[in-house]
């Protein structure tokens, strides 16, 4: 036990200053209080007592989580059990880790752990939880204060007779003396857990942790910087996983499956966030004879921000907190004062973050972009960064590893409900465009990655108002969309820009004219050049009328009007848009530059398909060294470039080179696009038909299986990978390679099997040829089991008297006549003879034409 010494020397006198009875927002000064621990009587503790406390904290289990159990006596704990915890095991080993004891404690040093973040996100409750299971390894009690009180009076609670019963006539001790006796004990070298709950202020931990004992300090706070000196271990809370969202919500209503989509939308819509689920969960439990998961998510989502009057509270909070969503973000908001200059900062700040995706990383200088007045002004960029820094030790913000900035979805609506910051969107709104646009306009999707979340919200919320930036939003997210092989999302936003630019800036306006040439790009990358071509026209049409014909917008017009001219098969006319396009880029841009290299690898397809090959291979040569000079090795342009030259490279037979230039292609083409684009389908495909060519079968089918992998529903991958692994079949069966053939048939058949959409004639092909190369090896059996199969399909959806099922018919009765069974035999050839009855062309038709 520990016994103090009862004199006190200093008498009564105040020497906390103002502190005492009043608000946790005045702090004693840190000299006072050092003072008063340095003039603490000795303190002594019984030896057998503090081994036997010790040997109970190094017993503290930091990897399995123990059951609730009583704690030590003397303890102060006003919280009970939550019976509604969830989850948190991670971070409760995190503080059990940082807050234990073992054979390396050291007496006399005092551990500082702290539960950081914001507003409703479960840190008191994880304290307490923490409080209830490792509790019972602190033999000298566990005290719960609660900072938000008068700080003095809450510690000067934990010495009397209900807790540590300091004095015999404690009670009558006044509030200095009080305290005095309590901090004296807290500098015991016995082991104690003290919990200072809503700990805000950094002077506050200073003034009231012990210098020197045997207590450990378990912080809550928003906020999440605390100077190094303090000597704090910080645990940022996250908002709960998906999965411990739904489980929340079945607490409160066990009867819900965890399977109903209802729950995760209602968990998403409320960000996850443990204050907002308990009071959802609460709501769907006092009405759940009134109300479905999926009307009160319909109620959710018709309502605007916290509005809806479940997240106003009803019930016993299990911490004691206001079961109030906005009551618990308004204590921090409260905390900014606009007549303080970093706080003004802040508070325009706090709007602006507002605008962007909530729940997602905003990068630091985007956000600060949108307040900048003076660029230049070292101070004014210092100011906002102190105003940054208040908002994440308020817990309105988060703050990421690398110094992006997040903040939550509630805390989102919340501050878009109380702002009067008119010009909050529009200058985010022009941030994220101004930030994005050089991505399009590059053909460098990839370097927009990060802020595509922010562009997707920032358009939506453009939308609304249909104003020009609107329409500069929806054209980036579009091109975007479409650079990234998205063309079924990319098609709204590029419609809409069209829309808006037509009804705000006219049908003769340039930026019109950029909206009609991205949707005809659009159109034509869906393979419909005839729907895309009204729109090249109309696009090429303003722009000669009103930029003038050797303008550079000019010639890309022209140049996109070629390709959809090369691929209706008007070689005459696509030949002369390329030519004029390309005139116009060199005399504008000169023969060195991107632009000019996008006419000359066009005019080289052409080439290509006129079977100029040497021309051809002039211009793609040309425009490939442009291209890896000017953009680089793993640009997209470069990309197609190598791609376009390994097509070539392989009609002129030079398999080997035409490998490598594709083996570049595809590489350039995941690191600039992404490996779901379909460009990198159509590198795959060729890649694997090469690798066939070459001889190497099994490279080759690796690559198809590659092929077959992508999640790329636009050039259905998976259909392209069995046709080219037929191939691969068909030049192993040239050489005689029979068991690689099987194998590539055979795989050709699983990638076929995985969709539901395909053809039952592309598997019936494949059967058929499994069937013949099984036929040619005198296989009988296994040839006549993929024959039967071939002509099931085939008549399942040709019929049963099609020219197409004679060749296997007569291969069927081939079979068995040579099986002995002439009457079998004689049955397949009339069914032959019967399928290919009134069509006479068909008679000539052999089998392995048919399958090939």
């Amino acid at each position: 036990m520990t016994t103090v010494d009862q004199t006190n020397k200093e008498g009564s006198r105040n020497i906390y200053g103002p502190v005492i009875g009043q608000s946790s927002g005045q702090v004693m000064t840190t000299y006072a209080i050092h003072k008063h621990y340095g003039a603490l009587p000795s303190l002594t503790v019984d030896e057998a007592t503090l081994a036997a406390a010790l040997q109970r904290l190094e017993a503290l289990p930091s990897d399995v989580i123990p059951e609730p159990a009583p704690l030590p006596v003397p303890s102060r704990m006003q919280l009970s059990p939550n019976p509604f915890f969830i989850g948190r095991k991670d971070d409760l080993r995190a503080l059990a880790q940082s807050l234990r004891g073992g054979a390396t404690v050291v007496i006399g040093q005092v551990k500082i752990a702290a539960a950081t973040g914001l507003g409703g996100i479960g840190k008191t409750q994880l304290a307490s939880e923490f409080v209830h299971r490792y509790g019972q390894y602190f033999q000298g009690g566990v005290f719960w204060l609660n900072f938000a009180n008068a700080v003095p009076a809450e510690v000067a609670a934990c010495g009397g007779d209900a807790c540590l019963r300091l004095h015999p006539d404690y009670r009558n001790r006044s509030l200095d003396e009080q305290v005095k006796l309590v901090l004296a004990a807290w500098q015991s070298p016995l082991p104690r857990l003290l919990v200072f709950d809503n700990c805000e202020d950094e002077s506050l931990l200073q003034a009231w942790r012990p210098p020197s004992g045997g207590c450990r300090v378990l912080l809550t706070s928003r906020r999440a910087q605390w100077d190094p000196a303090l000597g704090v271990r910080l645990l940022p809370l996250a908002i709960l996983s998906r999965e411990e969202s739904i489980a929340l919500l079945r607490q409160h209503r066990p009867d819900l499956v965890t399977s109903d989509p209802n729950l995760a939308e209602i968990a998403n819509h409320l960000g996850n966030l443990p204050l907002a689920l308990h009071l959802a969960g609460s709501f769907l439990r006092i009405f759940r004879n009134d109300i479905s998961p999926a009307e009160y998510l319909a109620e959710l989502q018709a309502s605007q921000g916290l509005e809806h009057e479940s997240f106003a509270g009803d019930g016993i909070s299990p911490t004691g907190h206001e079961l109030s969503v906005t009551y618990t973000f308004t204590l921090s908001y409260d905390r900014l004062d606009p007549g303080n200059p970093i706080d003004a900062v802040a508070l325009l700040m706090l709007t602006r973050a507002a605008y962007f995706a909530p729940g997602e990383p905003i990068p630091r200088n985007l956000l600060k972009i949108t307040l900048y007045t003076a660029p230049n002004d070292p101070h004014a960029v210092r100011q906002i960064d102190r105003g940054l820094q208040r908002l994440v030790n308020f817990g309105l913000l988060e703050e990421e590893v690398l110094g992006a900035l997040r903040m939550h979805r509630l805390v989102a609506s919340f501050v878009q409900e109380l702002s009067r910051d008119a010009t909050a969107q529009d200058a985010v709104e022009q941030a994220v465009l101004d930030a994005t646009r050089d991505g399009t306009r590059t053909g460098m999707p990839e370097v927009m990655e990060d802020l595509e979340p922010h562009l997707r919200a920032v358009t939506e919320n453009a939308l609304a108002q249909a104003h020009r930036t609107a329409a500069d939003l929806c054209d980036v997210l579009g091109q975007y969309l479409r650079l990234r092989g998205d063309y079924v999302g990319a098609r709204p936003y590029l419609e809409q820009a069209l829309r808006i630019r037509e009804e705000v800036l006219g049908v003769q306006h340039p930026d019109t004219a950029i909206s009609l040439d991205q949707f005809g790009l659009l159109l034509r990358a869906q393979n419909d050049p005839n729907a895309s071509r009204p729109y090249i026209e109309r696009a090429l049409a303003i722009r000669q009328n009103v930029l003038g014909l050797d303008h550079p917008d000019t010639a890309t017009s022209l140049d996109h009007l070629g390709v959809i001219l090369n691929l209706q098969d008007d070689v005459e006319g696509a030949q002369q848009y390329f030519e004029e396009g390309l005139a116009i880029r060199n005399k504008v841009w000169g023969s060195r530059h991107p632009e000019t290299a996008k006419s000359l690898n066009h005019l080289g397809l052409l080439q290509l398909k006129q079977g100029n090959l040497a021309m051809a291979r002039e211009n793609l040569e040309r425009a490939l060294t442009i291209r890896e000079d000017v953009l680089g090795p793993e640009h997209g342009d470069t990309a197609e470039s190598l791609h376009n030259l390994a097509e070539l490279l392989e009609m002129q037979l030079e398999i080997e080179s035409a490998l490598s230039f594709q083996e570049r292609a595809l590489e350039a083409f995941e690191h600039a696009l992404g490996r779901q684009h379909p460009h990198v389908a159509f590198a795959l495909n060729a890649l694997g038909r090469q690798r066939a060519k070459h001889g190497d079968y099994t490279a080759a089918v690796q690559a198809y299986e590659q092929l077959a992998a992508l999640q790329q529903e636009a050039v259905m991958p998976w259909l392209a990978a069995a046709r080219g692994l037929q191939l691969v079949a068909d030049l192993a069966t040239e050489r005689g390679e029979y068991s690689e053939a099987q194998h590539c048939l055979e795989r050709a058949l699983d990638i076929l099997d995985q969709p539901t959409d395909v053809d039952d004639l592309t598997r019936s092909r494949i059967l058929a040829q499994l069937g013949l190369l099984l036929y040619d090896q005198e296989h009988w059996n296994a040839a006549r089991t993929y024959l039967h199969r071939a002509l099931t399909l085939q008549e399942g959806r040709l019929g049963n008297r099609h020219a197409y099922h004679g060749p296997l018919l007569q291969l069927l009765g081939d079979i068995v006549f040579m099986q002995g069974d002439a009457i079998g035999a004689r049955g397949y050839y009339s069914r032959a003879v019967t399928a290919w009855m009134g069509q006479p062309q068909a008679v000539v038709v052999p089998a392995r034409a048919l399958v090939g």
